[in-house]
């Protein structure tokens, strides 16, 4: 399982219903037995392309969410693997007895796609609120359910469940929903996920709830953050024990970073190219063309400073100027030398007016740590 969380979570594009739609056309597209089943809701599920697409695979069964699973499990008895769909206690409590006999008893495989659970139907009342599809599907001991975090997660596991055999029911909601994979990942069913790690609580959720429990994840890191500032504050100034307590705080996580960025970095020079690769957590590489390098920057990282060795983090460019600007950390004129070989370090003189002009501001910055 590639596991890739989102840089930022943000609403997402795509609704969930759009993305559910785009998947089974491509399923349809490579397998003849996909079909499609609702209970008068084309609309409302967001399938209306899938049935444009594929008509002699699309079947509207109309309000009778009980005849709906029936037909699914005799398509399934014939080789087909049909998908169906209703509002979450329609295609549950409703239908239950042929859930558990069609289907489960049957050994049948039908995927249920029950939309909008809890309160995300809104407007559309109690009637369509789910509260207990979850414990009635429980009681069957064949089936499994998923709750699709956000179209990432859903795309992935509705591909797998086309795989697998048995009575699997998907909790969807149908509008968008907050991001919290990058495009790609992959997960397994049935495998949990440790989408932040920590060591005082364990948070647990599915579906939508997954970004709030990140929300609460990170009021509850800030809270320990005050609370260590409290603690500083009995013993120093208030203003002193808060400032102490946030450069801690960005020190290590300049340390965490500064690992991911330099530890075991390589710098070498050959074939008229400068190139450098390596990295604990983030295995880039980049190459620069000697030739056309004019502004290079060597820093040594907390990490490096921590170990007693030298990983390095180096970054090169090119700047059209008078002079070749080269960037460099004060005393390190060993280390610079050692990994570029041939580069004469400019002398100590001021930089004059003219030769300022135009540049940016982020030259004349000291190197420092990595973050």
């Amino acid at each position: 399982m590639a596991l890739v969380l989102a840089t930022t979570r943000e609403k997402e594009k795509t609704e969930m219903r759009a993305a559910l739609c785009e998947t089974l056309v491509d399923l349809a597209a490579s397998r003849e037995d996909i079909v499609y089943l609702d209970a008068d809701l084309f609309g409302s599920s967001g399938m209306r392309p899938f049935a444009r697409a594929y008509p002699d695979r699309a079947y509207d069964i109309g309000i009778a969410e009980a005849n709906m699973i029936g037909v699914a499990a005799g398509l399934s008895a014939v080789g087909m693997t049909p998908f169906v769909h209703s509002f979450g206690p329609f295609a549950t409590r409703r239908c239950f007895d042929q859930l558990f006999l069609s289907v489960a008893y049957g050994r049948n495989t039908v995927n249920v796609i029950g939309s909008d659970p809890g309160v995300t139907a809104q407007y559309n009342g109690g009637t369509h609120m789910p509260f207990e599809d979850v414990g009635i599907l429980r009681t069957v001991p064949t089936a499994v359910i998923v709750e699709p975090s956000d179209t990432t997660m859903l795309r992935s596991v509705v591909r797998e469940l086309s795989e697998k055999r048995g009575l699997h029911y998907i909790r969807l909601k149908r509008k968008t929903a907050v991001k919290i994979y990058e495009e790609g990942t992959t997960f397994t069913v049935g495998k949990g996920i440790t989408v932040r790690e920590g060591s005082d609580v364990t948070l647990i959720a599915a579906g939508i709830l997954v970004d709030e429990a990140l929300t609460a994840a990170e009021q509850l890191a800030w809270q320990q953050l005050g609370q260590a500032a409290a603690w500083a504050a009995r013993w120093l100034p208030a203003g002193l024990a808060w400032a102490l307590t946030v450069w801690t705080f960005l020190f290590g996580v300049s340390l965490l970073r500064s690992f991911g960025h330099t530890v075991r970095y390589a710098v070498w020079r050959g074939g008229g190219v400068l190139a450098t690769r390596g990295g604990l957590l983030l295995q880039v590489e980049r190459r620069f063309r000697l030739d056309r390098l004019t502004c290079a920057e060597v820093r040594l990282s907390p990490a490096a400073r921590l170990l007693r060795c030298y990983p390095v983090y180096l970054t090169a460019g090119c700047y059209c100027a008078d002079d070749p600007l080269f960037v460099y950390r004060a005393g390190q004129e060993e280390l610079v030398c050692r990994l570029l070989p041939g580069f004469a370090l400019p002398p100590r003189r001021p930089l004059s007016l003219r030769q300022a002009r135009g540049r940016s501001p982020v030259f004349f910055a000291p190197a420092g740590a990595c973050l």
